[in-house]
């Protein structure tokens, strides 16, 4: 994987940054492809960006049939009757009693396998995880824009935190994607 030299190794972006980079090899945009730093150019096109959290379903359904035909054609299918996929998030908004979560959905529904989805999973891995899923429960979070991998009429659950600004970006991006 290469890196951009823009951002010091330490910096926050760094961790942003390789994660693109890595999902945009994912799909088959090498590093050599990527421009790093100031540009001069007589002619420059540029996707019109999206707002927040709101891209059109045309454009996640594309995605969607970009990473199935590039990364997730050999994705090995459900293991199970159901395969349940719990994000872990380490941040304020991390389920406080996360293990015991995991731990009852696994006696509740001992037919199904469930994964535990960390972040430090490879970009590929991650997308994996999300296509096997029949079932995926998450706190809010950029975690779910792996949804975008999911097969239609995955089923979603996702935890906000009370008191808080809701943000239905996720739900928005499900209904996009006839997930449930």
């Amino acid at each position: 994987m290469c890196a951009l030299t823009s951002l010091p190794q330490g910096h926050s972006w760094h961790q942003v940054v390789g994660f693109v980079l890595e999902f945009l090899e994912a799909i088959g945009i090498q590093c050599s492809q990527v421009i790093d730093g100031v540009v001069a150019a007589d002619l420059a096109l540029v996707p019109e960006p999206v707002p927040c959290g709101n891209p059109p379903a045309v454009m996640l359904n594309l995605l969607r049939r970009t990473l199935v035909r590039r990364v997730l054609a050999k994705a090995r299918p459900p293991s199970a009757t159901c395969e349940l996929l719990v994000v872990k998030r380490e941040t304020r908004r991390a389920i406080s009693n996360h293990d015991q979560l995991v731990s009852a959905l696994k006696a509740s529904f001992s037919a199904c396998r469930v994964d535990v989805h960390t972040g430090e999973e490879s970009v590929v891995e991650q997308l994996h995880m999300f296509r096997r899923a029949t079932v995926v429960v998450s706190p809010h979070g950029a975690g779910l824009a792996n949804l975008v991998a999911c097969r239609a009429r995955t089923l979603v659950m996702e935890f906000m935190t009370a008191g808080r600004d809701v943000n239905i970006c996720y739900m928005s991006m499900a209904l996009k994607l006839v997930l449930h």
